[in-house]
């Protein structure tokens, strides 16, 4: 099958590509996740991928193998370099005069896409479009018909159900022992009803997309115990949100239980807790509850697994306390408050694991982590590294979290600038004996 190709009028013909069988395409896209992703669409399309992480980078390899690009696939969003002047500057190239060059954006509006196209962009594509649609945008610029793309079955009545069971048995109940942070949803009986026997399939894509956000959260946040509930009786979200013993930390209520509006008003009026309510609108913005206590909406529409995650993080993260070298530290578990912290000379063994905000691990990749000893004020770790281990009691669990920034510490050197958060454990410190390799 021939993917439809414009011709007259409507737009340019497309002719096959006088170039090899298996193209070659260089990706710049900082994001190791958006790189794997395109570059499979990238694959799928026959491409040999060249990969950049940042515009150094695509420059570099734009000069060296220019003539050999039969495409560009550039994210505007490099960090710390200007996205649109190395467009700029690799349309400057005379290799790349005629080369498509097609630009990866958030979703923006026409003006943006029109400035992207004046400075010397081919196509611009958003990156909330679906990859099916990308691989035929691609192949197009390819001179190439798109793969026929696999048919790919909606999930039956009976998958919804069970997707919308694994959600409420998973729940956290009030009572709970766990003593992490947690997230209270409500939804109406009928609602919950309807979901575990399949007929509420956007309700459980919804559910299902925060399940998710709570065990990424769970995952990367190591230690920290996030976890959810699920109710429907009005005065069973109540009980919890107003109780003394390890209450949730944000409530979430749908607009279609039938007491949303006068417990909301309850809970704004009697509690601290920051509560939402779930709307079908085109917009987030404030509402109004009954009685006139406003409260705050969230557009069901908008609510995928990294919205949840961001609403999760604003609300149920603990304090952090700034160190000087710039990294953030959160304390889960104070340790043995009777021994003092570590000072320079002291040898000190710890265990650390770090996670992505998407959940890729980069440091201490195995379930155990990465455990070292060293001895403190010696440089045998970055500074940053000292000061969070002296801030700690020997037994203590930590998460520091370094910002995307130079002079990142323990992130391997060929990973793009990111945000990292360290799931650190201080084992135990010695006052005598060398360090492994002194």
């Amino acid at each position: 099958m021939t993917a439809p190709t414009p011709n007259g009028p409507g737009g340019p013909s497309r002719r096959p590509a006088a170039r090899s069988p298996n193209p070659v395409a260089l990706l710049v896209e900082a994001s190791p996740v958006i790189r794997l992703r395109y570059s499979g669409v990238l694959a799928d399309l026959g491409c040999r991928v060249l990969q950049a992480v940042d515009g150094v980078d695509a420059l570099v390899q734009a000069r060296e193998r220019g003539s050999e690009l039969a495409l560009v696939v550039l994210d505007l969003q490099l960090g710390r370099t200007d996205g649109r002047g190395v467009l700029s500057q690799l349309r400057r190239l005379s290799s790349l005069k005629t080369t498509p060059i097609v630009v990866l954006t958030p979703p923006v509006d026409r003006e943006t896409v029109r400035s992207i196209l004046d400075h010397g962009a081919t196509d611009v594509i958003q990156r909330d479009m679906a990859l099916s649609q990308v691989g035929e945008r691609l192949a197009g610029h390819l001179g190439q018909a798109a793969p026929l793309p696999v048919a790919v079955a909606e999930p039956s009545a009976a998958e919804f159900a069970a997707r919308a069971r694994e959600f409420v048995t998973g729940r956290r109940s009030a009572d709970s022992s766990a003593a992490g942070p947690w997230v209270l949803f409500g939804d109406g009986r009928a609602e919950v009803a309807d979901m575990v026997t399949g007929r509420a399939p956007a309700a459980t894509e919804l559910y299902a997309a925060a399940g998710a956000a709570v065990a990424r959260c769970r995952r990367i946040f190591a230690g920290l115990d996030f976890g959810y509930g699920f109710e429907h009786d009005a005065e069973a979200i109540w009980n919890a949100a107003s109780s003394q013993v390890a209450p949730p930390g944000l409530v979430v209520v749908s607009d279609r239980h039938p007491d949303a509006g006068t417990l909301l008003a309850r809970l704004v009026a009697e509690t601290n807790l920051p509560v939402y309510v779930l709307v079908d609108a085109t917009a987030e913005g404030p509402a109004r509850a009954p009685g006139g206590v406003r409260t705050r909406c969230l557009d069901r529409a908008r609510l995928h697994v990294d919205a949840w995650q961001r609403l999760l993080l604003r609300h149920l993260f603990p304090p952090t306390q700034a160190l000087v070298t710039g990294l953030r530290l959160a304390v889960l578990d104070l340790g043995r408050q009777d021994e003092a912290p570590a000072v320079p000379g002291d040898m000190v063994r710890v265990r650390c694991q770090g996670t992505l905000l998407d959940g890729t691990r980069c440091v201490g990749t195995d379930a155990k982590g990465l455990e070292c000893r060293f001895r403190l004020g010696r440089g045998e770790v970055p500074h940053a590294w000292e000061e969070a281990v002296a801030a700690l009691h020997p037994g203590a669990r930590a998460l520091v979290i370094e910002p995307p920034e130079p002079g990142r510490t323990l992130m391997p050197a060929e990973w793009p600038p990111a945000t990292v958060v360290y799931s650190l454990e201080l084992l135990g410190e010695t006052a005598a004996g060398p360090a492994k390799g002194d």
